[in-house]
């Protein structure tokens, strides 16, 4: 497996190059026929998660996520808890959104000062601002515990849906199927663009496949993320949505993930995700000042 340094999981030309997720090139690829009624929901989708990028902008949530590590037989055999700052912002006019993740509790000790630093750096509007938020994301997932990544983002999935990345993929069924008694819609997916938005050691490809659930409107309730690489790993990532009046759109409140390496080691992650504020640059100070 990759080493720290090294994530078995990288975003492509994502945080590691600096590019924006929705800034990925679609290389002159065909888009594919859908029926009618699918080309219909992902066209919607494809609004409601821009609406989504404006609501959710410079918005800064507190994430309490529970990783296990097990061996072969199944048996847990160690544990970690971490505490973060997760928000999403906007780089620059061209430059899309950026997720990022900045922890300041492990297993109950504090690793720094919660002084929203992730928050304070990118409110102020410094060209070497995104190069010491990738050195804050390299040092957040050196904690993570079992398979080394920086794709374990509850947001992630998102960027099936968002229109410039459709010709990525395959897109196939429109089935009714209830999340949480709301009606919903089930799209299946499967990446075959090159290269993937998703790489593994030495920048292999590691194609995505998996579901997503949308109200007639577009709006996301529901994503399912799977990698399946035979040469070392199966990953599956889960993230639920519950509608936010505050922000008016459904907000991530839960991601799960599992990593099962072909030796049988397993990883597993529970995130939960509350006190979303926002936050924005105080014209006094130039320093982000939080909006409660």
């Amino acid at each position: 497996m990759a080493s720290r340094t090294a994530p078995a999981f990288r975003l492509a030309r994502a945080i590691a190059s600096g590019a924006a997720l929705s800034a990925l090139a679609t290389g002159g690829i065909a888009a594919r026929q859908q029926p009618d009624d699918l080309d219909r929901l992902l066209s919607t989708a494809a609004d409601y998660v821009e609406r989504f990028d404006t609501a959710f902008a410079n918005v800064v949530a507190e994430e309490r996520y529970v990783q296990t590590l097990g061996n072969s037989r199944g048996l847990p055999t160690r544990r970690r808890e971490l505490v973060s700052d997760f928000l999403m912002v906007k780089l620059s006019s061209g430059d899309g959104w950026l997720p990022f993740r900045d922890v300041y509790s492990v297993d109950g000790q504090r690793v720094r000062d919660h002084d929203q630093r992730l928050v304070r750096l990118l409110s102020v509007p410094d060209p070497l601002a995104l190069f010491q938020a990738q050195a804050i994301v390299a040092q957040s997932a050196s904690y993570n515990i079992g398979v080394s990544r920086t794709m374990n983002l509850p947001i992630l999935a998102l960027q099936i849906l968002r229109g410039a990345n459709h010709a990525r993929f395959e897109f196939s069924g429109v089935k009714a199927e209830p999340v949480e008694e709301t009606p919903v819609f089930r799209i299946d997916y499967r990446e075959h663009a090159h290269p993937t938005i998703i790489t593994g050691p030495g920048g292999r490809d590691m194609p995505m496949s998996g579901q997503v659930w949308l109200q007639a409107d577009g709006v996301v309730m529901r994503t399912e993320l799977w990698i399946d690489d035979p040469a070392s790993i199966r990953a599956v990532m889960t993230t639920r949505y519950r509608h936010d009046s505050e922000f008016g759109v459904a907000i991530p409140v839960e991601m799960r993930e599992e990593y099962l390496e072909r030796g049988g080691r397993k990883t597993s992650g529970l995130a939960t995700y509350g006190r979303f504020r926002q936050f924005g640059v105080e014209t006094s100070d130039a320093m982000g000042g939080l909006k409660r």
